[in-house]
């Protein structure tokens, strides 16, 4: 069986909570906060997780991924395809 990282999509994901999705620590999110990350999580299922590019600063945009308005990064999410050959 091959494993290969297929990419999903490239999103606005807020900077507050990159912590939570790089590193699974929600510590210092608010509950509502913490909510937004779950249900993100469960909405796209990925395995992996990148800041398209770290050297860019953070951007504010009305729209990102989830959440109220904020600073957000340009983040790729991946999930492995665990199909055979």
């Amino acid at each position: 069986m091959n494993r290969k990282l297929e990419f999903i999509d490239t999103l606005n994901i807020p900077d507050y909570s990159l912590s939570a999705l790089i590193n699974e620590d929600l510590s210092g999110l608010t509950e509502e906060d913490q909510e937004n990350v779950n249900a993100f999580i469960e909405k796209y299922d990925f395995d992996f997780i990148e800041v398209v590019d770290s050297e860019k600063d953070s951007f504010f945009t009305w729209h990102p991924e989830f959440g109220l308005a904020c600073s957000c990064v340009e983040c790729n999410i991946f999930k492995w395809n665990t199909k055979g050959d």
